[in-house]
């Protein structure tokens, strides 16, 4: 009764119901037997991977493996060629790199032998723009190009491209400028260029000179930060009262 079906020898001739000589009894009469206890943990199974590869390789057969190879082979020789051109490529610009600079480096010096810094700053923002800040040298060497022009061939110039200040910033700077005593060697310069470029008839004229008594006297002139009231800058002991 404690030994299960399976550890009986089977088809016997003589019938005999005969244990097997190795049969281990199984069937227990316990009273009250404990419940069967059921585990809660899992036996995580996880594929090796090495293995995995291993066992794939082993599937793949000699010609697989050549074939396999040889495209590994074809696509390094592919990246080799590409690398190559890239390389080439790469030259290709470096060198137009070069030559590109050299090419603007010729371009600046000429702009600076004919355009101060201001007039070389200017090319980048639109003339019409007012904000550009110019230099007393380059608003005289416009007043001369002024003069010499006349009024539309000097607007003609901006109207192309020529850095220069507007008419109205050359009117300004002609009506602030400080004037001290004495000859306006600045002033005669401008005039000189201006009749350089008049006709013969325009050349006639006369000037007229008055005599002016005022009060003798010192002031001291803000504008050219001198004492004004001398006969002449070089006689300050002697005063005047004559223009």
């Amino acid at each position: 009764k404690h030994f299960e079906e399976s550890q009986f020898e089977q088809f016997r001739l003589d019938k005999w119901r005969k244990l097997k000589p190795n049969a281990v009894p199984t069937i227990f009469d316990v009273p009250n037997p404990p419940k069967k206890f059921k585990s809660n943990r899992r036996v995580l199974k996880r594929p090796s991977s090495v293995l995995k590869v291993v066992v794939e390789r082993s599937n793949l057969s000699d010609a697989k493996i050549r074939h396999v190879n040889n495209e590994d082979c074809i696509n390094v020789n592919e990246g080799c060629s590409k690398c190559s051109q890239l390389i080439v490529e790469n030259r290709r610009l470096l060198g137009q790199v070069l030559t590109l600079k050299e090419h603007l480096n010729n371009q600046e010096k000429k702009l600076e032998s004919f355009l101060r810094e201001d007039q070389r700053e200017a090319l980048k923002y639109p003339l019409t723009s007012g904000t550009h800040k110019w230099s007393d040298k380059t608003v005289q060497q416009c007043l001369n190009i002024r003069c010499a022009t006349g009024a539309n061939g000097y607007e003609y110039l901006r109207k192309i491209g020529y850095p220069a200040p507007s008419y109205q910033v050359l009117c300004n700077k002609v009506e602030n400028i400080i004037t001290a005593p004495g000859i306006q060697h600045t002033l005669l310069d401008w005039m000189e260029i201006k009749m350089s470029d008049l006709s013969e008839e325009s050349h006639s004229c006369s000037l007229m000179l008055d005599e002016v008594k005022v009060t003798k006297g010192v002031d001291y002139d803000n504008n050219i930060k001198q004492f004004i009231g001398f006969t002449s800058p070089e006689f300050k002991k002697k005063l005047n009262n004559e223009v």
